[in-house]
């Protein structure tokens, strides 16, 4: 539901968080990096997908945004 949550309409992605946290089962916890791990597992599951799926071509955008902001905040420039 947050997969390209920047394209959705303000508000929705943090609806939806806000109300996922509350609704899980007795004995499930999230762990607090929940959003971080299902974003990683989400997008390891859509690069393994042929090139020239739209979905997944989308995707291999973000991760490389992803990569190349944290390059940038880790080493002060952007890598390439």
């Amino acid at each position: 539901m947050v997969r390209f949550a920047s394209g959705y309409p303000v508000g929705f992605a943090d609806g939806f968080l806000d109300g996922l946290a509350p609704h899980q089962p007795p004995g499930s916890p999230l762990p607090g990096d929940w959003l971080y791990l299902g974003r990683v597992f989400d997008m390891f599951a859509l690069v393994t997908r042929p090139e020239g799926h739209l979905v997944a071509d989308e995707a291999a955008v973000q991760i490389r945004w992803w990569i190349d902001s944290a390059c940038r905040t880790a080493c002060g420039h952007l890598v390439r």
